[in-house]
């Protein structure tokens, strides 16, 4: 693994080596534990304090590490910032732009001012996106508000039933972070700063790192100039969109969207619901026709019998005479 390590060799360490390799490199304090035995190693020695007298054999072995994970790890980790930033960018405009998300909001707002009425939570003018999240808490023999919604949405405003289907990149921004991408940025300019300074210091030995990491570095510069630049453009949307909605300016992106994507799955779980309940409903009422129309017809067949035992009686009789 030494050799491996100094050789910057590909085919024996991967990525994935390199993160574990840093997670368990020794502390100053176990350096300085060890230290003594350099050299010298006791027999009854454990594995581990073994590996970490090999470490400390390695010149600026974090150094080396540290800036080999991110030549090899850069590519993907913009890819994948890079997807996150365009799934809140997205999000941001589909929920923005929807008028029929709007409308939503007005009427269950108006429910909400109804059932209410007279309280002291009626006649409110707006409510927190947050508030979404507890619909399914105000429950009835007939299922929560969420079904009531639905209901009123599908039977009076069917023109706003498809909401939903109109911000579809809400539930992948529930998964990301503006701050935490942004952090993640943030790392990997850190990370290409010390890779400058370990290129431009002469006393590390390591002629393969340095020319691989010189020939890596203006491209990986322009990629996060790139990658910083699309990061200003969601910064400045998520800001507007919270100041829209009235949110506070220190909300989470994660717990924004998270609050719409919940309310959407709510919804859309209501209408299957209450679809399924409409079919079941009709099923029953066809059903009892069934059953209404097999009782008349024995009730007929029951009376023309009487009939014709009457009719029969009322021959008989007049034979008689």
């Amino acid at each position: 693994m030494k050799e491996a390590i100094i050789n910057m060799d590909v085919e024996k360490i991967s990525i994935d080596d390199i993160s574990l390799l840093l997670r368990y490199s020794p502390t100053p304090d176990e350096v300085a534990l060890l230290t003594p035995f350099v050299g010298a190693v006791p027999e009854n020695m454990g594995k581990a304090e073994r590996w970490f007298l090999t470490v400390m054999e390695i010149p600026y072995y974090n150094e080396t590490l540290s800036s080999w994970e991110l030549y090899r790890n850069l590519n993907n980790k913009l890819i994948e910032l890079g997807q996150q930033i365009k799934d809140i960018l997205s999000a941001c405009l589909e929920v923005r732009e929807s008028k029929k998300f709007c409308s939503v909001l007005k009427i269950v707002l108006a429910l909400g001012n109804f059932i209410n009425g007279n309280t002291a939570r009626g006649g409110a003018w707006g409510f927190k996106l947050s508030s979404l999240t507890k619909l399914t808490e105000l429950t009835s023999k007939e299922g929560t508000f969420v079904n009531y919604l639905a209901e009123i949405i599908t039977t009076q405003y069917s023109e706003v039933k498809d909401f939903h289907l109109g911000m579809p990149s809400v539930v992948m921004a529930s998964k990301a972070n503006v701050n935490v991408i942004a952090g993640e940025i943030g790392k990997i300019k850190a990370g290409l700063i010390d890779m400058d300074s370990y290129i431009n210091n002469k006393d590390i030995p390591y002629i393969n790192y340095k020319e691989a990491f010189i020939n890596f570095q203006d491209n990986a510069n322009k990629q996060l100039e790139t990658i910083r630049t699309i990061l200003q453009q969601l910064q400045h949307a998520y800001k507007g969109i919270l100041e829209y909605f009235g949110e506070a300016p220190i909300t989470q992106s994660d717990e924004f969207f998270g609050w719409i994507a919940q309310f959407i799955n709510e919804y859309d779980n209501a209408l299957k619901t209450n679809e399924k309940k409409k079919s079941l409903g009709l099923k029953s009422d066809l059903a009892q026709q069934i059953r209404m129309k097999v009782f008349q017809k024995e009730e007929n067949e029951k009376n023309r019998q009487e009939w014709e035992k009457e009719k029969a009686a009322i021959l008989k009789n007049c034979l008689l005479y």
